[in-house]
Order: C-alpha cells, then structure tokens, then sequence
C-alpha cells in the first residue's frame, strides 16, 4: 500500500512539473473564431456585436468603450486587462476550456496591439 501511495506521488509531482504547453496565436484564432467571435470584434467600428469591440484591449481599464452597455460591474471595475485577468475571467465563464485559454489569450495578446 505505501509503495502505491509512492508511486502516485511520484507520479502526481511529474505530471504537476512539465512545463505548460506553448501559446499557439494560430490556435488562438481558431478558437476565438468559434468561441468570442459571435459577441466580439477586433475591429472598433463592426457594429452588432453582443459584447464590447475587443481593439486594445490590453490597453484598457475594464468597462471603458466608450458607448457599450455595460453592467454596473464593469462600469465600476478599476483594473486594466491583463492576461492573468482575462484568464480570470474566461475561467468564471468556462469559455473555453482551460488548455485552450491561453492560445486565445495570446492571440488576443497579439492581435489587439500589445
């Protein structure tokens, strides 16, 4: 029995010490595309879009395009998009799914500017 508690451990430290799979923007795209695309756009003047213009978004303070029904929430948030807190965010949402989130992230990342 303390062998096998062993070997899990072992087993269980191996798979928590590989590094994180690499951001793939190519990915990101794809996924994005199936994901965010029907709410969001990159490009400010698309009108129609159920969810904010995502244009610089890493530039900016949450609840800040100007015109874009919030809720009172995002009206009143103080931070600035990071990539920590779009994952934060994605996560609450389950959209998508963890392993796929940060290829999303990237390319948002790169497509928005920063």
């Amino acid at each position: 029995m303390r062998s096998h508690v062993f070997a899990i451990s072992v087993l269980a430290a191996l798979i928590f010490a590989l590094p994180a799979p690499a951001a793939d923007p190519a990915e990101g795209e794809k996924l994005f595309r199936n994901y965010c695309a029907q709410c969001h756009s990159l490009n400010p003047a698309e009108p129609g879009k159920r969810g904010p213009h995502l244009a610089h978004l890493f530039e900016r303070r949450y609840g800040a395009v100007e015109g874009f029904p919030y809720r009172m929430i995002w009206k009143d948030a103080d931070p600035v998009w990071t990539k920590e807190n779009l994952d934060d965010y994605l996560e609450i949402h389950r959209i998508p799914e963890p392993d796929e989130r940060v290829h999303v992230i990237e390319y948002l990342f790169e497509a928005t500017g920063k």
